[in-house]
């Protein structure tokens, strides 16, 4: 229900809000589950995150086509399409796509702990350097290569902090959702 007076912006507000609700409901949900059967997590996560980026897919795919923003649509639109296939993928091939999301998410944290822990340690060349800094560099460093040398070990810990991560992050959308309605409704 839209006036005459609205913005593009507050238009879009008032028709799209409700994306962010979904979203952080079945983020919610995807968090609990996770929780409640941490025997059947793995498998069940690498599902649930294929829809969940097929349902975002969707959602990325009709706001680029009919949303009312003056950012490139073009890229909204090729983002929802890359969800729904990578979405598709991974409902299909669960088992491939978790030892693949698996490995690639323990590689890039190792590999991040590391790069951050040498540029912690060279820090110092700027004029900035400390004790801390250098000590905390070499922990970072010793902790990236205990998650690419330990694998399984870090896939086990993703198990107990990803349920945390899912329910936060939807907590934070469904207030972003109902923001969005306010300020909607507000305007």
């Amino acid at each position: 229900m839209s006036t005459l007076s609205e913005t593009p912006q507050q238009q879009m507000l008032s028709e799209l809000w409700w994306m962010p609700l979904v979203r952080g409901i079945l983020l919610i949900l995807f968090g609990l589950f996770m929780f409640a059967w941490p025997g059947a997590t793995l498998i069940s996560l690498v599902v649930f995150i294929g829809a969940y980026w097929l349902v975002g897919g969707v959602f990325d795919l009709v706001e680029g086509i009919i949303g009312h923003t003056d950012r490139s649509r073009m890229w909204m639109i090729l983002s929802g399409i890359i969800s729904i296939l990578a979405g598709f993928f991974v409902m299909g091939r669960p088992i491939i796509a978790g030892v693949i999301t698996g490995a690639v998410w323990v590689y890039i944290t190792g590999f991040m702990a590391i790069v951050i822990g040498v540029m912690q340690i060279f820090a110092g060349r700027d004029g900035d350097w400390s004790w801390g800094g250098f000590f905390l560099g070499i922990l970072s460093i010793i902790f990236g290569l205990i998650i690419i040398f330990n694998p399984l070990l870090t896939e086990a810990m993703l198990i107990l902090i990803l349920p945390i991560w899912a329910i936060v992050a939807g907590i934070f959308a469904i207030v972003a959702a109902f923001t969005l309605r306010g300020q909607a409704s507000n305007a």
